[in-house]
């Protein structure tokens, strides 16, 4: 329990199955364990949701589990209209700092997320075409994704946006000894997580190759350390607050790796 005042995980558990059985009528709602159910969708098989996000915000005022429990249940019955599966074609990866993860965490404390290095950390967002929207669990568990499953997809569809990354060498920026590489603008340090254009980059640079993700659009390569870290945006730069540790990563069979891994450019 919480305390006198609040509401514990199995309490609002048995709210959430209660509230999805009398919305969605003969969908059919079991409670796995705290704070886990399993739902049937028509036709799409069991989605198996997990309520932490919802729980944590409003554990200590259970004057506000209807509400949440509500929004539950409209995001449930959306989903259990029958869509096409182009829904998971939607997923995109972003590439965030450890800060910005520890502070949205706080709120969604089940959001996925995927370690990239020491400091970086991918997360999951829905392309709407003009927007992104962050990925919460539910919408993972509601597409029936496991974590690897949602990683493998949000890597293939950023990869389909950008047919000359896999065709050729990536289109580059400026000719100097620091270069953008580029995809869309906006998923541009997502590139990170694509493994296969990294190997025709380094013939393009004439070296081994160096990245310093600046901001989640915007990627900076290039093959010396120093000048590379020189290029990244002073600390009261805009893009600084995306990256507040800006880390130059180096390229290895096991995948990025920081070259000073607790060192804040200057």
């Amino acid at each position: 329990m919480t305390g006198p005042r609040g509401i514990g995980p199995d309490a609002f558990t048995t709210a959430a199955v209660d509230h999805l059985r009398a919305q969605l009528g003969d969908t059919a709602v079991t409670q796995v364990a705290e704070l886990v159910i399993d739902v049937e969708l028509a036709g799409q098989g069991t989605a198996r949701l997990r309520l932490h996000n919802l729980y944590w915000p409003v554990r200590s005022n259970p004057a506000a589990v209807p509400e949440a429990v509500a929004r539950l249940g409209a995001t449930v019955a959306a989903r259990s209209i029958p869509k096409p599966a182009l829904d998971t074609e939607t997923i995109v990866p972003l590439v965030r700092s450890d800060a910005w993860v520890r502070q949205t965490l706080q709120s969604a404390p089940t959001m996925p997320v995927r370690p990239l290095t020491e400091h970086l950390w991918t997360t999951y967002a829905l392309d709407r075409g003009t927007h992104l929207v962050q990925l919460r669990r539910v919408d993972a568990d509601l597409m029936q994704l496991s974590d690897t499953s949602l990683h493998h997809q949000a890597c293939e569809n950023l990869a389909r946006r950008g047919p000359p990354v896999l065709r050729g060498p990536p289109v580059l920026k400026g000719d100097g000894a620091v270069r953008q590489i580029t995809l869309d603008g906006d998923l541009d340090a997502g590139l990170l997580l694509l493994s296969p254009i990294w190997d025709d980059l380094s013939p393009v640079l004439g070296g081994p190759c160096l990245a310093l993700p600046v901001a989640r659009g915007v990627l900076l390569v290039g093959i010396v350390e120093a000048k590379l870290r020189r290029a990244g945006p002073p600390a009261h730069h805009e893009a600084a607050h995306s990256f507040p540790i800006l880390q130059v990563l180096r390229r290895t069979p096991e995948g990025w790796v920081p070259t000073k891994p607790d060192t804040a450019l200057p």
